[in-house]
């Protein structure tokens, strides 16, 4: 079910950065267990929408600040 509305509007920003957070943190499972598996492109498209998310003002989560550098910084080292 997808809501919208008073009760919505409240949280709508917060939980999708609470899903891009859970979508870095299942590229780097699939980068770290199963490289096959793992595509930069699809890396690029979440970073991507983070990073505008970021330049935009929204407010972002701490959880997906950490998530997203930590995978950043795999991926560069390697």
């Amino acid at each position: 079910m997808i809501m919208a509305g008073s009760g919505s509007v409240q949280t709508f920003r917060h939980n999708f950065c609470l899903r891009l957070a859970e979508a870095f943190y299942n590229i780097e499972w699939l980068y770290k267990k199963q490289r096959r598996n793992f595509r930069i492109e699809e890396f690029r498209i979440y970073e991507k929408c983070y990073l505008d998310l970021s330049d935009s003002g929204i407010e972002i989560p701490t959880i997906l600040k950490e998530i997203y550098s930590q995978l950043k910084q795999q991926l560069i080292n390697e």
